[in-house]
């Protein structure tokens, strides 16, 4: 029956995204279905030719009501992640800007991180209870024991390279951003991501604070790459980040370098430690036994979150820095995981956020009545040959191209047999080329 579906996984960032979401691309098809996978810009153009499909979304914020609403008119189903909505702003802010009601009222699914999230948007948007469902994210999928060899190959390169490292992961999108656009509080009102005052309020004080992390992140670097000249500093931005904002750091230190070429789960395997600001990648750190430090991380909790700090050592003065650096490098101190962080990350220890999506998809699917016509996923392939004509001529602009480059077919071939390593993975899978940078992945 599932082979007669089609599930669209758009691919946004590729650091971040193109491995968890292979991931879930992998058992999907293994489960029957066709996948749909490719660049988040070329999946979002030709989603349109699709009907009776699903569509599995990375954002569920005021800016994507449009095109949403698009997906479905052609009678698909709509299941939303929110990538960010763990490290986030205010509860109210978050509420206006990630989860508004539209939103709400055409996604089928919206998946929550953990039972926290989960409860406190069934208290805001109780009427729509049924649709949130608690799965935690795909990311800590990839970081587990069981797919080790997802990242195995890229960590060993890492090592060989850096040997021994710290990793600074950056976090300043919104203050250092690839497109100074996006940094400006008019586009973000003008894309109705900020509504009101309120979330105003909110995003102007995470934007003063994340100014001045930005520079204080960077005098960290330099104090810590002259006082630890034995090991190797790697910076890594944002992918939202203009890397070059962060080129006087490696020329001015032998032992600082740069780099946004491998994802987090990569560089993280063998980093001795992880220095961040508000960022998720410090709980990813601990999922995977790595001690997280902060620099002086005073902020108001009236607009700001305490998740991404509660696993992290901290120091606020420069001062005392290297005294709790050195006490993390020779191992004397280390901070205790608490089970409480799977109220946050539903997946953090054991369960997989894969089997949990899977598992929905083929409830709603069950749960839908309607006749094997109506069931069954369809592509208009004349509309598909009109935009693949226009589609010749199609720029997504430098941004989607920095964020993801291609996505070639003998790359995703090489990365799908490696779930060869897996047990009781019988079922061969065929990947055709769709579109440039979109294939067709089956059984």
């Amino acid at each position: 029956m599932y082979n007669k579906k089609i599930v669209l996984i758009p691919c946004e960032v590729k650091s971040r995204d193109y491995k968890p979401r292979l991931l879930l691309s992998f058992f999907l098809a293994q489960a029957g279905f066709r996948v749909i996978f490719g660049r988040k810009a070329e999946v979002e153009y030709f989603a349109r030719c699709f009907s009776n499909s699903i569509y599995i979304g990375l954002h569920s914020t005021n800016t994507y009501i449009n095109f949403y609403e698009k997906i479905k008119s052609n009678n698909n189903n709509l299941i939303l992640f929110d990538e960010e909505g763990l490290v986030t702003l205010s509860k109210n802010t978050y509420l206006k800007t990630k989860f508004p009601k539209r939103i709400a009222e055409i996604c089928d699914i919206f998946f929550c991180w953990g039972e926290k999230s989960y409860k406190f948007l069934l208290k805001k948007r109780s009427s729509y209870k049924s649709k949130l469902i608690i799965a935690g994210n795909l990311r800590f999928d990839i970081i587990k024991k069981k797919f080790n060899f997802l990242n195995k190959k890229n960590s060993d390169i890492i090592k060989k390279k850096y040997k021994s490292y710290i990793l600074v992961s950056c976090s300043f999108g919104n203050v250092n951003h690839f497109d100074k656009k996006y940094e400006k509080i008019s586009f973000l009102k003008n894309n109705k991501y900020l509504i009101d005052k309120e979330s105003l309020i909110n995003y102007k004080y995470y934007y003063e604070y994340n100014k001045s992390k930005f520079i204080e992140n960077k005098k960290l670097i330099k104090f810590l790459a002259a006082e630890y000249k034995n090991i190797n500093f790697i910076v890594r931005p944002h992918p939202s980040e203009k890397i070059e904002s962060y080129n006087d750091l490696k020329k001015k230190y032998s032992n600082v370098y740069v780099s946004k070429e491998f994802s987090i789960a990569e560089c993280l395997k063998w980093a001795k430690l992880n220095i961040h600001y508000y960022c998720t990648t410090s709980l990813e750190a601990s999922a995977i036994g790595i001690e997280n430090f902060t620099f002086n991380p005073k902020y108001n909790q009236k607009y700001l979150h305490r998740i991404p700090y509660i696993f992290s050592h901290k120091a606020v003065k420069l001062s005392d820095v290297k005294k709790s650096i050195d006490k993390i490098l020779k191992k004397k101190t280390k901070i205790k995981k608490n089970k409480v962080i799977e109220k946050y990350i539903y997946n953090f220890y054991s369960k997989y956020t894969y089997l949990k999506v899977i598992n929905e998809i083929k409830k709603l699917l069950n749960n839908t009545k309607s006749s094997m016509s109506n069931f069954e996923s369809r592509i208009n392939f004349s509309q598909m040959k009109i935009l693949g004509i226009k589609f010749l001529f199609k720029r997504f602009g430098s941004y989607t191209d920095y964020k993801t480059p291609e996505i070639t077919h003998s790359q995703l071939k090489k990365d799908l047999l490696k779930f060869k390593k897996l047990k009781n993975i019988k079922k061969e899978i065929k990947i055709s080329k769709f579109q440039k940078n979109i294939f067709e992945i089956t059984i």
